[in-house]
């Protein structure tokens, strides 16, 4: 089973997301309006047989200087800066930002990586000598979904760099803390999950390439795909943009 993804009940998660998503008829079409001022950037999935990976230009109606934006910076020097869409999931984009504000995000790491597939963050930290624990969560209560299976206007499709929030089994109102972000096209999650910003920038798509390409190991049930080279973010960098943050709402 690929999908194994962590939660704060350590079930596996986004299974779920692959059940009967060819069934589904109704869901929302990608926008094709395109944003001339913008020029960001973001990677395709890296090609080992020539070592190389390939860029192209991230055109669309989200991208805009209106949006936030964050930046995680990782202990080795590294950052991935990601667009959040407040149009798109106006309640995931409130509870990332209350992460990183809330200082919440800074000592959590990716604690899982399937390549060409996902990595996951916001459920662990390390402990002083060196081992896995959970995070806290306790402040980020479930909150809805924002994806057109729960009755929300995302046409946000799940492509390179695209990041989302993981659900519980079977429930679409169960977004937490825990998030992943796409190293490849999941299109069978459009629509069932609920995605709300991309990675930008040559770095970033650096970033999310070395990721993608970590060694991992399978260090107990609840963590099948732990990076032998831990990633824990140092500190955060928070642009609002015009975006009005709201506060300790959500």
């Amino acid at each position: 089973m690929r999908t194994r993804i962590l939660s704060v009940l350590l079930s596996l998660v986004l299974l779920w997301t692959l059940v009967g998503c060819s069934t589904n008829t109704n869901l929302v079409t990608p926008s094709t309006q395109t944003n001339t001022d913008s020029e960001v950037r973001v990677y395709s999935p890296f090609h080992p047989e020539t070592d190389t990976y390939t860029a192209y230009d991230l055109a669309t109606a989200y991208s805009s200087d209106d949006n936030p934006v964050v930046r995680l910076f990782f202990e080795d020097g590294s950052w991935l800066t990601i667009e959040l869409y407040p149009t798109l999931a106006p309640l995931a984009v409130q509870r990332f930002l209350k992460m990183a504000k809330d200082g919440w995000l800074e000592g959590t790491a990716i604690h899982s990586v399937e390549k060409d597939y996902l990595v996951c963050g916001g459920a662990i930290e390390y402990s002083a000598t060196g081992y896995p624990m959970f995070s806290d969560t306790s402040d980020y209560p479930p909150i809805a979904a924002e994806c057109a299976a729960n009755g929300y206007d995302n046409d946000l499709l799940h492509e390179f760099g695209v990041i989302g929030f993981c659900l519980n089994e079977g429930d679409y109102n169960s977004v937490e803390a825990q998030y992943y972000i796409c190293t490849t096209t999941l299109s069978e999650f459009d629509g069932y999950s609920p995605a709300f910003g991309r990675i930008v920038g040559d770095e970033s798509g650096d970033k999310l390439n070395q990721l993608n390409s970590l060694a991992t190991e399978e260090y107990n049930s609840a963590l099948p795909c732990l990076p032998l080279e831990p990633q824990t973010i140092l500190m955060i960098d928070i642009d609002y943009g015009k975006y009005t943050f709201l506060g300790d709402r959500l």
